[in-house]
């Protein structure tokens, strides 16, 4: 995924059933995100407490074959709303889109999403 002329908040890992280690950046729900097929997953990004850093709870996960679609509409939006989604994190340049619905399915075992997943969509 190109990030050029993207601001992003912050990086991060997660970590997948296998134990692998996926990185990813993290951007603003309001980002002006392209139309272009992704592997994201959406969160809510709070403070940890007085200058430590943040966190982001994740809520739902999946492949897109258009992001900017795909979040416009969400299937899940009654849910992110309600878990204050705020946030989307994308997978850096290391893992190409080849790997996503791999990586995708590593994720969906390892992380408590309360609004879901969907690993199985093709981009």
């Amino acid at each position: 995924m190109d990030f050029s002329g993207m601001n992003f908040l912050e990086e991060t890992t997660l970590t997948g059933a296998s134990g692998r280690a996926y990185p990813f950046r993290i951007f603003s729900l309001k980002e002006d995100f392209d139309p272009t097929p992704a592997l994201y997953l959406l969160g809510y990004r709070h403070p940890k407490g007085h200058i430590a850093g943040y966190n982001v709870v994740p809520l739902y996960l999946g492949l897109a074959e258009d992001l900017r679609r795909e979040l416009a509409g969400h299937p899940s939006a009654q849910c992110l709303r309600f878990e204050l989604c705020n946030c989307v994190c994308l997978p850096d340049e290391s893992i190409p889109p080849a790997q996503w619905p791999a990586c995708c399915a590593d994720l969906a075992r390892s992380l408590d999403l309360r609004c879901g997943s969907d690993p199985t969509s093709a981009p």
